[in-house]
């Protein structure tokens, strides 16, 4: 059986950021780290939620203007988001994580992993 739980992450920028912990209720597994491209959201990998689970505990981010995450022109720039993740990453993840991103989800995770 799998837990999903929302969480609002506030940057140290104060900027809000939404994130969807999904995992096995029975274990702990490696944190995976998921990063939707433009115009979708946490909720277009729910598909995939349950054979993620098997090996991954998944954190699920909004980007800025997506989901439930703050919507301001002024987040939507890549150093912008990729530093928000990284801060959440580090204060709620752990540093110990698999990355993740799918068309500009990946740029982003690329950004990530280079700090």
């Amino acid at each position: 059986m799998i837990c999903e739980t929302d969480h609002i992450f506030m940057t140290g920028a104060g900027a809000k950021l939404h994130y969807k912990m999904v995992k096995r209720v029975e274990r702990d597994n490696t944190p995976l780290v998921l990063i939707h491209g433009q115009g979708m959201c946490v909720e277009d990998y729910r598909s995939i939620f349950e054979p993620l689970c098997e090996n991954y505990t998944l954190y699920l981010v909004d980007c800025f203007g997506h989901g439930e995450s703050d919507k301001n022109a002024g987040l939507y720039r890549c150093n912008i988001i990729g530093d928000a993740i990284a801060e959440m990453i580090q204060k709620k993840v752990g540093n110990k994580s698999v990355l993740t991103g799918h068309s500009s989800g990946g740029i982003l995770a690329a950004y990530i992993a280079g700090k």
